[in-house]
């Protein structure tokens, strides 16, 4: 159970990067 929550955490905080850097550029 935790090391899916980590898995999904990471996927998560790497779209929030992205999404921040597009914003950024925009």
């Amino acid at each position: 159970m935790s090391e899916f929550i980590a898995a999904a955490w990471s996927l998560y905080s790497s779209l929030l990067r992205s999404d921040r850097r597009q914003r950024a550029a925009a």
